[in-house]
């Protein structure tokens, strides 16, 4: 369950960073500008707590700080806040993703809820104990919950084509028939 394991980690690694990237991409060109019901998709927490199911807390916890490095740097939001959160959620979700097996479909979509929840209210956590954030209401933790179920709504289609992305490839190996060796 780590990136060590097997032949193709490099590969694994490699394309991860590629889902990270494109993710921070279009969280910021195209995800900042649609608002649904009142909340907005974050597909960078979609593919960090993807990461983090499919490959562990290690996994988890540097794709969620590169993907908060890369939107902190974009200068999004205050810097430091995304990526800490990120890293958080991204290892707390790995552990979660140890712990409980792959036995029901809908675990990746409950961690994906769960895991939007956290992040929005943990970036608005810290931007209030920098001092650079708004003031507390409920109304802005209200404002999470749209946002988490267009996450959950996206994870339907996103989970598994991120999923078939990092699969573990198998070395191709030559069958060679003994009989037909022998007949030569």
């Amino acid at each position: 369950m780590s990136w060590s394991d097997g032949l193709g980690a490099t590969s694994q690694l490699v394309r991860a960073t590629l889902l990270v990237m494109f993710a921070v991409l279009l969280q910021v060109t195209v995800a900042t500008d649609l608002d649904v019901l009142g909340g907005r998709p974050d597909l960078v927490v979609i593919v960090v707590v993807s990461i983090a199911l499919l490959r562990g807390p290690l996994a988890g916890a540097a794709a969620g700080f590169a993907a908060g490095f890369l939107v902190d740097a974009l200068g999004l939001v205050v810097i430091g806040a995304t990526s800490l959160t990120l890293t958080t959620v991204g290892y707390l979700v790995g552990v979660f993703g140890e712990r409980l097996r792959e036995t029901a479909a809908i675990r990746p979509l409950l961690a994906i809820g769960l895991a939007s929840i956290v992040a929005g209210l943990g970036e608005l956590v810290v931007a209030v104990l920098v001092g650079s954030g708004p003031a507390v209401s409920p109304g802005l933790f209200l404002a999470v919950v749209p946002g988490s179920m267009l996450n959950v709504l996206l994870a339907i289609a996103l989970y598994p084509a991120i999923r078939l992305a990092l699969r573990r490839r198998q070395p191709r190996t030559l069958a060679i028939d003994p009989e037909s060796v022998a007949a030569a």
